[in-house]
């Protein structure tokens, strides 16, 4: 019986040389994430739950325009798996800079696909039956119901440079989190405390669930 040729397996020669053990420990690093990154995370199933709020941004100190708030939020709800759709409509003047606005925000976000949530998309009161019918549409059924494959990421909004955040939007992502994120499946698992002093972006960093990158409705 032949045997197998182990001698790969042999254990590495320690290195003498304090650059060649940093060469070892950086390519054993690169090695961990690349392993992490293949493991794929495990995807739900999921449906879109519109949600209707009334987001009120009084920031004290920081002032935005109202297109530059909108803007703000817009990405910030898309990062953590709204739908890009979403209304996000002036509820208070806008003819200059303010710490004191107000916006109605339409938007879908992914939830599981649970019987509960199930119901609640295709369960309509009174008043939306009638403006169907008014309309001549047809409600969407439990077979009409999209769905799609979701997945739970952790996210860290403050290392999103994309998403253009510094200190002075402090205030923002406090409101952000207990205004938008509650009405959400987004759950905080770290956040900073604002102070005046703040010289660096906050840190908000999330648990959301998010559409699968793969994912098509079916």
């Amino acid at each position: 019986m032949k045997t197998a040729d182990l001698s790969c397996l042999k254990p590495l020669a320690k290195s003498r040389s304090p650059i060649g053990r940093e060469i070892l420990s950086a390519g054993l690093i690169v090695a961990v994430l690349f392993l992490a990154g293949v493991a794929r995370a495990e995807t739900i199933d999921a449906i879109w739950k519109t949600h209707r709020v009334i987001f009120q941004y009084s920031g004290g100190n920081t002032a935005y325009s109202c297109d530059a708030l909108r803007a703000k939020l817009r990405a910030i709800l898309q990062r953590v798996g709204a739908h890009p759709d979403m209304r996000v409509v002036t509820a208070s003047s806008c003819n200059e800079v303010s710490g004191d606005l107000t916006f109605n925000v339409l938007f879908r976000t992914p939830v599981p696909a649970t019987e509960a949530n199930l119901q609640t998309a295709t369960g309509y009161d009174a008043r939306e039956v009638l403006a169907a019918r008014v309309r001549g549409e047809q409600l969407a059924t439990l077979e009409d119901v999209e769905r799609f494959p979701a997945e739970w990421r952790t996210i860290a909004l403050s290392r999103d440079f994309r998403l253009g955040l510094g200190p002075s939007d402090c205030a923002l992502m406090q409101q952000v989190a207990s205004e938008l994120f509650s009405q959400m499946s987004v759950h905080t698992i770290s956040q900073s405390v604002c102070s005046p002093w703040h010289s660096y972006t906050p840190r908000l960093t999330v648990t959301a669930l998010v559409r699968a990158s793969n994912g098509g409705s079916r």
